[in-house]
């Protein structure tokens, strides 16, 4: 291991002013939490009384989440999660998120003492000669997490002048390979937060991380449910679309929660975002003032008309398209004859597998340009809706 040194000023500094570009995450839609710990003297420098040996890691605790400190989410630190956290004190929106199956781990930890550590590093990635390195961002790989993250401070001095990081990189290596003479790695299985498990995570400059105190919980995430967040019913997927009939009304909750489904309370309507574009065809509309459920209205149209919804809270958004189909007459060209022969209930077969015009609400259409071409266009007939 390299002997610890105290970090530079301009190190603490930097990593405290670019936080801001690489904090990306709410907090509240992040799997990771706690506190990794890593400062603590080490047994192997011969000095039981923790003297400044020179061997002190200095990384103190590592948050894994704003929401460690911020249970309520509103930017301001208080106690609702650990008793010991600061109140009072404004804290940044920030998170590590780990998957719930194998893949990509993203996001940032806050250490006070070396500013931020990113989760999702871009390489090249420390390299050793078995080949077996892991040689990418962190991922987790079955119950394992393996690859690098990077303390963000130190990259960008390391990158920017060497010698200000006294030629430290700032990588952290999350599993063992087999060119380590100890064994070592971070098993979600026993990331619990109690302590009782120790999972251990490497850097060459920095020593030991303690993952111990850091646990996996499932994130609150906003939903869209039928009539109500208890319904039972399946949420509406983000960018789907609703079909409906003019006049039709549906009922909707926002729900703000970490079930899967429409089964949780957890109503947020009254306080979520709802918007629409109104644009081109304002075929719908949700109701104002908001009430609990929220209605949405397909208003009265002639022809197909399509319009984009969405309701959103705490940075999270849910997207749809509302679809109204009337049913009125429509019109078909006849490439026989080359005249427009109607009427046809739409959405019917045949205004669908012939794909022409809709009627309109005086009962008048056009036909297409293929069918008015051969003529002076004026193939086209009134037909009553």
């Amino acid at each position: 291991m390299k002997k610890k040194i105290f970090f530079s000023l301009i190190i603490l500094i930097t990593a405290f002013g670019i936080g801001a570009a690489i904090k990306t995450h709410a907090s509240s839609s992040q799997s990771g939490a706690g506190f990794p710990w890593g400062g603590s003297e080490e047994q192997s420098d011969g000095n039981p009384n923790n003297g400044l040996s020179g061997y002190e890691t200095g990384v103190g605790w590592i948050s894994m989440n704003s929401a460690d400190c911020d249970s309520d989410g509103n930017g301001i630190s208080d106690t609702g999660n650990y008793a010991n956290c600061p109140v009072g004190i404004t804290v940044a929106d920030y998170g590590v998120d780990i998957p719930a199956g194998s893949g990509n781990v993203t996001g940032t930890a806050w250490s006070k003492n070396i500013g931020w550590i990113d989760f999702a590093p871009a390489g090249p990635y420390p390299s050793v000669a078995t080949g077996d390195d892991y040689a990418f961002a962190a991922q987790r790989v079955g119950n394992e997490l393996r690859g690098w993250a990077r303390i963000v401070g130190i990259q960008t001095e390391f990158e920017a002048v060497p010698s200000n990081s006294g030629g430290w990189q700032g990588w952290i290596r999350l599993h063992s390979d087999s060119n380590d003479p100890v064994p070592y790695g971070l098993d979600i299985t026993k990331m619990d937060g109690t302590g009782n498990n120790k999972t251990y995570a490497w850097s060459d400059e920095l020593g030991w991380i303690d993952f111990s105190k850091a646990k996996i919980v499932t994130p609150t995430t906003l939903k869209l449910c039928p009539s109500s967040c208890t319904s039972g019913s399946a949420p509406v997927s983000n960018s789907s679309t609703i079909s409906m009939n003019p006049g039709d009304v549906k009922s909707y909750q926002a729900c703000w929660n970490t079930s899967s489904g429409c089964d949780t309370n957890g109503d947020v309507t009254l306080s979520a975002s709802w918007d629409e574009t109104n644009l081109p065809d304002n075929a719908a509309q949700w109701g104002s003032p908001v009430t609990s459920p929220q209605s949405l209205t397909a208003n009265g149209v002639a022809i197909l008309s399509t319009e984009e919804m969405s309701v959103s809270y705490e940075s999270q958004s849910i997207n749809l398209t509302v679809a109204v189909i009337p049913t009125v007459s429509c019109y078909e060209c006849n490439t026989t004859t080359f005249n427009c022969d109607g009427p046809s209930t739409f959405p019917g077969p045949s205004c669908v597998a012939f794909g022409k015009y809709v009627g309109d609400p005086t009962g008048y259409a056009a036909c297409d340009a293929a069918c008015n071409a051969p003529s002076s266009g004026t193939n086209w007939k009134e037909v009553a809706p």
